[in-house]
């Protein structure tokens, strides 16, 4: 319960103008978490463990961690963007992995034919760190859902070696 305060209190920080009695803030102007939204906390580590099923502890150095970005804007990141990768990275850590955290929004580029390229950025970082693989994502919001995708991409050759997707339903709450 205190971890679910926590992520609403951090979400309501990143959004100007968005407040609701009983929901969470997604940073988007105008937006709340639905009420009968799952807990991002829950859904998060759900998704985190789909991301390393299967993945042999000895096999895998650090794992970089970046923060989730906006399919609008991949140079941006938001409230939403940035909790849902700390707890990510919560779950892969509970799970016995690895995590080096990384401030980055400049992630992911998507190349002219939909491929999603990791930047010069990530790739010096974790050469710096001895990562072997990335965690990036996105989210983006269509209709009155919010998308989030996140996968753990091999450093070495950009294969993504596993994903999961997840939806968040919202609320119109005006600005």
């Amino acid at each position: 319960m205190r971890m679910r305060f926590l992520a609403t209190v951090l979400l309501a920080i990143g959004v100007a103008g968005c407040s609701a009695a009983n929901t969470e803030a997604v940073p988007v102007a105008g937006y709340v978490l639905a009420p009968d939204a799952p807990s991002l906390v829950d859904i998060s580590h759900l998704a985190s463990a789909d991301l390393v099923r299967g993945l042999s502890r000895e096999d895998c150095g650090p794992i970089l961690m970046t923060s989730l970005v906006s399919l609008h804007d991949l140079k941006r990141s938001s409230g939403l963007g940035r909790i849902v990768s700390e707890m990510v990275a919560t779950g892969v850590t509970a799970r016995g992995y690895s995590v080096v955290e990384a401030r980055l929004t400049k992630a992911l580029t998507i190349s002219s034919a939909g491929e999603h390229i990791l930047s010069s950025e990530v790739r010096e970082l974790a050469r710096a760190q001895k990562a072997t693989a990335v965690i990036a994502g996105t989210y983006g919001i269509l209709g009155d859902r919010a998308y989030v995708t996140v996968r753990l991409i091999r450093l070495s050759d950009g294969v993504i070696i596993s994903s999961s997707d997840f939806d968040l339903p919202l609320v119109w709450q005006g600005s």
